[in-house]
């Protein structure tokens, strides 16, 4: 029998966000500060078994869907051996990952065979000085290749999620959109959040609302798409004549926290309510003190209880977004 996990709003919490490594390949100026950042000690990091078992502990008190976050989460060895061992959960109807897909041409087979359910790939621009402006990296050719690997082993459809910035790539989200015409890949404008150093007050961000207008200025009206009950945030369309879907995640100007379901688990073992609040409870020291389940549990029921309404009081998160995972 599952017990419902909820938070002081009466909110039910189904979603785990699951940070493996706060390691990276690339230096995106929205998640590393320009000086780059202290990584943490290796037994630091949570073991696979210490993951699964807090996976075990939230999928009897609802947890039903899990996203695979970082760092970049094919950085770490052996990934898709725990994404096995999390489809054996019982309770767990989803497992999806988020990677910048350098990695991911070459281990979308194993990935597949392990059961992961959907992939969304992290992608700012489709111009190679840009895409090495926002990550340090000349890494585009190896993004795109996974992209191509992604949809030919069938998981499709496959999420592109952007971040246009005033004054960066925001001349591309036409570029970007037209993704969703050549083959059914959906892609997702997300505003700009206060996360870390490498975010800039200095120059307006990009609303969802003058994106959508740049599109419908060049298409017409975006045809709405009716959501399903694993989708997250994003208001999702389609563009007249495409294949695949855009959508918009307004994380900063049409919050969605009335309807969060969703906790986050760092790699280094605390749970956190929000991306937008540095709130957090360590879970790994108790566990490795010998705590119970039980006693586990009744710590992320502490945590939910920081879990806020609304984030629009709180300030500039301090932690980068490669530690939180994004």
């Amino acid at each position: 029998m599952k017990i419902a996990l909820t938070d002081r709003h009466g909110r039910q919490i189904s979603y785990l966000r699951l940070s493996v490594t706060d390691r990276c390949n690339l230096r995106c100026v929205y998640c590393v500060p320009p000086e780059g950042r202290q990584l943490f000690a290796h037994d630091e990091i949570l073991r696979y078994e210490e993951m699964l078992r807090i996976v075990n502990i939230l999928a009897v008190r609802g947890i039903h869907k899990i996203r695979i976050t970082g760092g970049e989460p094919l950085v770490r060895k052996d990934l898709p051996c725990l994404v096995r061992e999390i489809k054996k959960i019982p309770g767990i109807r989803e497992v999806c990952l988020t990677t910048n897909g350098v990695l991911l041409a070459d281990m979308t087979d194993d990935l597949k065979q392990a059961g992961i359910d959907r992939i969304n790939i992290s992608l700012d621009s489709l111009k190679s000085e840009v895409f090495h402006s926002i990550t340090g990296m000349d890494r585009l050719p190896s993004v795109l290749s996974g992209i191509d690997s992604a949809l030919k082993a069938g998981m499709s459809p496959v999420k592109i999620n952007a971040v246009p910035m005033t004054g960066i790539n925001n001349e591309e989200i036409e570029s970007l959109a037209e993704l969703s015409f050549q083959k059914n890949i959906h892609v997702r404008f997300i505003e700009e959040m206060p996360v870390g150093i490498g975010y800039s007050e200095k120059l307006p961000p990009l609303s969802s609302a003058a994106i959508r207008e740049r599109l419908e200025s060049r298409w017409g009206s975006l045809i709405p798409v009716f959501p399903s009950s694993l989708d997250g945030p994003a208001r999702r369309f389609q563009i007249p004549g495409a294949k695949g879907e855009v959508g918009f995640i307004s994380s900063m100007t049409r919050h969605f926290c009335g309807t969060c379901n969703r906790i986050r688990l760092t790699a280094v073992g605390e749970i956190r309510p929000c991306l937008l609040n540095d709130a957090t409870v360590d879970i790994k020291k108790p566990m490795r003190n010998g705590a119970d389940d039980s006693t586990v549990a009744r710590l992320i029921e502490r945590v939910l209880m920081r879990k806020g309404l609304a984030h629009e009081q709180i300030p500039l998160v301090s932690t980068q977004m490669v530690s939180i995972g994004g």
